[in-house]
């Protein structure tokens, strides 16, 4: 989701399509130019697995730390489908519908003296697996599982 976030801006920047804040000057694009990113990354990541997944990935690769609710699948579904889309299609989906897109973002960090450390598994992950496999320790090893539990709580 990243890669794609910022692949896209990137592209977009060179191109003069998006206009977005750079280390030379911070105060550059707008809420809008950021808006058209996250949509056109959206669909991407989207188009990229096969599905629609949260969209919290793209979203915070875009805009940061958040609580986000996830745009309608309505909006993005007939594009995704389309085998014959072009350009102009994702387009209109993607930009000249900025404010038809329902997904929620508030701004949030985390608590002054919180900090957060997150290990690489160095191949990525799949979620609903490593879920299972926790599901399935927690099932076989009660004692264990649940004394661990109760330490982290």
């Amino acid at each position: 989701a990243t890669l794609v976030s910022s692949l896209l801006g990137a592209i977009g920047v060179y191109f003069g399509v998006i206009d977005l804040p750079s280390r030379t000057d911070p105060t550059r694009g707008s809420l809008k130019e950021r808006e058209k990113l996250h949509n056109l990354a959206q669909f991407v990541h989207c188009l990229a697995q096969g599905k629609i997944g949260s969209g919290f990935d793209v979203s915070s690769a875009i805009f940061g730390s958040q609580i986000y609710s996830r745009f309608s699948t309505s909006i993005i579904n007939p594009l995704l489908n389309e085998a014959n889309r072009t350009s102009k299609m994702i387009e209109e989906v993607c930009v000249q519908s900025l404010g038809t897109w329902d997904h929620v973002r508030t701004k949030t960090q985390l608590p002054p003296g919180l900090r957060l450390l997150m290990g690489d598994v160095n191949c990525g992950s799949n979620t609903p697996s490593m879920v299972q496999s926790v599901l399935k320790w927690r099932k076989e090893q009660k004692e264990a599982s649940q004394l661990l539990w109760e330490q982290l709580d």
